[in-house]
């Protein structure tokens, strides 16, 4: 079997879900046990996966752009977005507004809305701010900052209410693959 690329834990159902590249598992958090394997979702690689709010879906990013969510039950797909040029690399779902926001290799940055029981996502915003390869998201809830990280050694934040530019951290001397906005002190 392939790798685990990253791993998941859902309250609501008990299980661990684990992305491989060519398929997605889900186990019994108590006993261990495989409950589920899901493969044949996308002709490529598995990338990335985040799960929404209420844990009943799982969303998808794969090796050629392509970002889309699966029934955690029983694998059906559910809906699709907006791809990307290149891989997509990270997933970040926004329970708030319903939004489902993935970044990719291409350098871009996509908000989708995902609070329509249609079966295609509606893209609400697209940024095409980084000059190379974007790695990671994090989002700030109280603040609604979305840092994003690329290879170009820049770190961009973008407040997710007026998607407006708020900050561009470039004084670094290497990649940023990732970044993660720390809790408030108390």
């Amino acid at each position: 079997d392939q790798a685990c690329i990253a791993v998941l834990y859902n309250t609501v159902f008990f299980t661990f879900i684990t992305a491989h590249p060519k398929s997605i598992k889900v186990w019994d958090a108590e006993t261990g046990s495989l409950e589920a394997v899901f493969r044949d979702l996308t002709t490529r690689e598995i990338t990335c996966i985040c799960m929404d709010n209420r844990e009943r879906k799982v969303f998808v990013g794969d090796s050629k752009g392509r970002v889309f969510s699966i029934n955690i039950k029983n694998g059906a797909r559910m809906k699709k977005f907006k791809r990307h040029q290149n891989d997509t690399s990270c997933l970040y779902y926004w329970e708030h507004n319903n939004r489902l926001i993935s970044c990719s290799w291409d350098g871009s940055v996509h908000v989708h809305d995902d609070s329509t029981s249609d079966q295609k996502g509606l893209l609400r915003s697209e940024f095409r701010q980084h000059k190379a390869p974007c790695n990671y998201l994090s989002f700030n809830k109280q603040q609604t900052l979305l840092a994003s990280c690329a290879d170009d050694k820049v770190i961009i934040l973008t407040n997710l209410t007026s998607y407006r530019q708020e900050a561009i951290l470039s004084k670094h001397d290497a990649e940023v693959k990732v970044t993660i906005f720390l809790p408030d002190y108390p």
